[in-house]
């Protein structure tokens, strides 16, 4: 998984294939113990 940005203590990632999920164009993002997955137009989808 490709990590795309890491700055205050947040990583955003982007998947090539995402396994069966037919999501907006997405993106993940980890924060500590958190986890969010979030549209390229700023809507939270998960998290």
């Amino acid at each position: 998984m490709p990590e795309l940005c890491r700055f205050a203590e947040m990583i955003i990632y982007m998947y090539f294939e995402d396994f069966g999920k037919h999501n907006k164009p997405h993106v993940h993002i980890k924060y500590a113990e958190y986890n969010a997955v979030m549209s390229l137009e700023g809507e939270l989808l998960e998290g």
